[in-house]
């Protein structure tokens, strides 16, 4: 690779593994971590360490590098190391309280500080509302970049327009991150290249890992001009991660940084984060590489990636839904309506009790502890003539006495219809809901369509259609049941999740809500369960 030559003494390295790193464990690292972190980052002559985010928004716990303020950071000793702290431009919105916000989050000059370069991360939109921050905090005496975002939704054009309105600034640095992890090498060049063009200022480069890209885009920048390079330990870093240091040490040494001892660097990485990486599986995988292509932010990967509540086949249609919308920004409550996935007023073509018409039901989970029981299960199901419903694909019991199938979720459906689109099952699911590409799947089929809608602790059964608290399919089969003249339902294969899985709550919740509901309605589990809100009775107990 051709770097520059001339880059060689300006080049900067920017350490931001503990502010970006932040994202998985609310920027809450152990005290003993940030002080060696500090000593190693120095002793490696890497130039510029980011810390933390400096912020005023207080909504939930956090840990201090979310706000990184002067008093906390008077514990370390960053002698002969300069500090850098991001402050997000979205928390100036109102511009009549900038000024204010300005002097609490800054109270000090920079001499009185330990805070040396502030980067000021915002969107194309935001960029006016940057330069009166930067107006303020020049005056302060703090070095400033500004950082623009979504690298990849803007266009030369976009970029010319920034280039022109801020050049007149007296900036260290401007930078172009690639949010979404979505260009290749080529792209981002000839982005940076616009900004080097138009402006007189250092460039800097952010790059996400998603499509595996992060390191080589790093290197290919320097060609181009780039001078500022951010990257992290491992990677650690908001969805997939980004630039690895220690992979771009490596590479840049001896060209451009010809005494540089990374043991500390290996060894502090060993000791922490190889630890904190294997707890929160940060780094590139398929859903990430998805996100890129579709330029999806990665905290909506990251989200459905650390909620158990999320299957691979609800991912991806979360993906797929998301992918159609402008999600270049993370939003929760668009996360939910992605898991949800249908859209418009809820509607079916058909009553459940037209369909359903035997009062005691068997609900069939999915879980393994059912093998334990499979014998004495299909005794009882040929024995008590039970009516069957199956809870999505899965089958731990002979197929052919499984009556029918619940499918809360369109992806589950495309993902599984192998297993049973030539059986002779009933499929109950919002049919008239669903997009077209999956209707075609049900063709050979009998359907039950049977609209739903999420509403939280809500469970109510209608004529055509049902709200349920949550879009899984338990909470979907027991409100469908409720349309029914059924008076027992018998579960199965309900043992409930490890000790601290968040879906356990969901399912509690659910089953909480339906006996309230549907009081006159008999509801027990013939299979061990962990649930405290099912009651209980032996499947060897019956016919005594």
């Amino acid at each position: 690779m051709n770097y520059k030559e001339e880059n060689k003494k300006s080049l900067k390295i920017l350490d931001c593994t503990l502010r970006d790193g932040g994202y998985y464990n609310n920027w809450d690292f152990d005290i003993d971590l940030i002080r060696e972190h500090i000593d190693v980052i120095r002793s490696c002559n890497i130039d510029i360490l980011e810390l933390g985010f400096r912020s005023l928004i207080n909504d939930q716990y956090k840990g201090p590098l979310a706000f990184t303020r002067d008093d906390f950071l008077e514990k370390f000793d960053s002698k002969n190391l300069k500090i850098a702290v991001m402050v997000n431009i979205k928390e100036f919105e109102n511009h009549n309280e900038i000024k204010n916000k300005i002097n609490r989050l800054f109270p000090f000059e920079s001499n009185n500080s330990k805070v040396d370069i502030i980067r000021l991360a915002c969107t194309y939109e935001e960029i006016d509302i940057a330069k009166v921050v930067y107006q303020l905090l020049k005056e302060k005496g703090f070095e400033i970049c500004i950082n623009i975002m979504h690298g990849a939704f803007l266009d030369f054009k976009n970029l010319r327009n920034i280039a022109n309105s801020i050049k007149k600034l007296s900036l260290s640095a401007i930078y172009l991150a690639d949010s979404t992890g979505s260009m290749d090498s080529i792209e981002y060049n000839s982005k940076l290249k616009i900004l080097a063009q138009e402006t007189n200022f250092d460039i800097g480069i952010h790059a996400h890992n998603n499509l595996g890209r992060a390191l080589d885009n790093t290197l290919s920048s320097i060609s181009m001009g780039s001078t500022w390079l951010d990257a992290t330990i491992l990677g650690m870093g908001r969805g997939p991660g980004n630039t690895d240091i220690e992979e771009l040490l490596i590479s840049l040494t001896p060209k451009y940084r010809e005494k540089i001892n990374i043991i500390p660097l290996i060894n502090h990485s060993k000791k922490w984060f190889e630890k904190l990486k294997e707890k929160h599986k940060w780094g590139k995988n398929r859903f990430y590489f998805l996100s890129a292509k579709y330029k999806i932010h990665p905290s909506f990967i990251q989200t459905m990636l650390t909620d158990s509540r999320y299957s691979t086949a609800e991912i991806i249609g979360a993906i797929d839904y998301l992918k159609n919308d402008k999600s270049r920004t993370f939003n929760s409550h668009k996360l939910l309506k992605a898991r949800t996935f249908f859209e418009g007023k809820p509607r079916g073509q058909d009553a459940p009790k037209n369909k359903i018409k035997q009062e005691k039901i068997l609900l069939l989970g999915n879980s393994e502890g059912i093998l334990n029981f499979k014998d004495k299960l299909e005794e009882f199901i040929s024995n008590e003539n039970l009516y069957v419903i199956g809870i999505n694909s899965k089958s731990y019991i002979n197929q052919e006495l499984i009556d029918a199938r619940v499918f809360a979720h369109p992806m589950r459906l495309l993902a599984d219809n192998n297993s049973f689109e030539f059986l002779n099952q009933l499929i109950i699911t919002p049919y008239s809901m669903l997009p077209e590409k999956i209707k075609l799947k049900l063709k050979n089929n009998r359907v039950l369509d049977y609209g739903l809608e999420i509403e939280r602790s809500t469970m109510e059964s209608l004529k055509n259609y049902c709200t349920i608290p949550s879009p899984i399919a338990l909470a979907y089969a027991l409100a469908t049941l409720g349309a029914t003249d059924v008076n027992n339902i018998i579960l199965a294969g309900f043992d409930g999740y490890p000790k601290g899985d968040i879906r356990n709550q969901e399912v509690e919740s659910i089953f909480a809500i339906f006996k309230k509901k549907y009081e006159k309605i008999n509801i027990y589990s013939i299979t061990p369960t962990n649930y405290f809100n099912v009651s209980s009775k032996s499947i060897y107990g019956f016919n005594l």
